[in-house]
């Protein structure tokens, strides 16, 4: 515009082919027509710059034109000047520095390429303090903390010795002659013995004779004292009065369907040890009686936090349809707070049928009772 009087007609002829033109050449018509009505806001140059805003915001689909030609139909809406500022502001020359650097220099940053070296285009050594690691030096205690430090262990290795020195049995008996049957005891002994202990444990244990006659009503108190069916808590059956009775069978629990859609079913059975009432074990049985595959079948399982859940694999990801295969699984939980709180579960379930991918999510509340 200041160098060519009739750039405006020039330039207009351009524009008549302007929506067939390549993105480049449109890009360059747009910035010129711009600059143009900036340097010559005549009449002209207006209804030119009018219809290559309209073309380039919406009779184009390239983004960078479209974008291109917004910012300029804002800059020259809102401020014409602060437009004129920007569009025909000076381009800074492109100069190319990486001649300047030492090659040493340039090897170094080259390696730094991920780090502030290479923007600053300086050695991180100029710019990162090195810290050195304090060394330790050994320091010998004082002199009162290693006598004491002694004393302890030598206190110590004392009691050992005491704890592991050989045991008098006699003491322990009373000076009991295990050789020969013991005496009667007198009157006042026996009656300062308890009615209904007639009987000398120790020296029926030990004692190799016969024991004494006395020893004979023992027999129906220790039998009494035991437990109902003879049931002995050591495993020992001391008294002869048979063996510890079987375990309680496992509760059966009747099986349930969390989920029932397109032909697919996941199915639970539960099983449960009586000694550990707090434990689950959910075996999952999954089948397919519609009339199209099923792929990539996934079962995913979520619980609150005061239950502990730990599953193990698939035995597949494939259900064959009308019911020809299934996939089993095996899902273990523990609910820590047993009796306080009940036993719940969300499943989500994806899977691909007939092509499409379906996902689900069913929430399990409805447990048998005594899970």
């Amino acid at each position: 515009a200041d160098r060519i009087d009739n750039a405006d007609e020039l330039l207009e002829t351009f524009l008549e082919t302007f929506p067939e033109e390549t993105s480049p050449v449109q890009l360059q018509l747009l910035t010129a027509t711009v600059k143009l009505f900036l340097k010559k806001p005549t009449e002209r140059p207006q209804q030119m710059i009018q219809l290559v805003l309209s073309n380039a915001t919406q009779e184009t689909d390239n983004p960078d034109l479209r974008d291109r030609a917004y910012i300029y139909w804002r800059l020259l809406s809102t401020d014409p000047e602060a437009a004129k500022d920007v569009i025909l502001s000076e381009k800074p020359v492109i100069a190319d520095d990486t001649s300047s650097l030492e090659p040493e220099m340039l090897n170094e940053l080259m390696n730094n390429i991920g780090t502030l070296a290479s923007v600053y285009q300086k050695l991180p050594d100029t710019f990162v303090a090195r810290v050195r690691n304090p060394v330790l030096m050994s320091v010998d205690p004082p002199a009162d903390l290693v006598a004491a430090a002694n004393a302890a262990n030598a206190a110590e290795e004392a009691q050992q010795e005491q704890s592991s020195a050989p045991v008098d049995i006699p003491d322990l008996l009373g000076g009991l002659d295990l050789g020969a049957p013991a005496a009667a005891p007198a009157p006042a002994a026996a009656e300062a013995a308890p009615a209904a202990s007639g009987v000398d444990m120790l020296g029926d244990l030990l004692s190799l004779s016969p024991a004494p006659a006395a020893a004979a009503p023992a027999a129906p108190a220790a039998a009494a004292a035991a437990p109902a069916g003879g049931f002995d808590p050591f495993g020992l059956d001391m008294l002869g009065g048979g063996g510890a009775p079987a375990a309680p069978a496992a509760p059966a629990f009747p099986t349930t369907t969390p989920y029932q859609k397109n032909g697919l079913a996941v199915e639970f059975s539960f099983e449960k040890n009586p000694a550990t009432p707090a434990v689950t074990v959910i075996h999952g049985k999954y089948t397919n009686t519609g009339t199209f595959p099923v792929t990539n079948f996934i079962v995913q399982v979520a619980v609150p936090n005061y239950i502990q859940l730990r599953m193990e694999p698939a035995s597949g990801n494939a259900l064959p349809p009308q019911g020809a295969g299934h996939i089993a699984q095996k899902i273990n939980l523990n609910n820590t707070v047993q009796g306080q709180k009940p036993l719940m579960m969300r499943l989500k379930v994806d899977y691909v049928f007939n092509g499409a991918p379906v996902s689900e999510i069913v929430e399990v509340k409805n447990f048998p009772q005594g899970i």
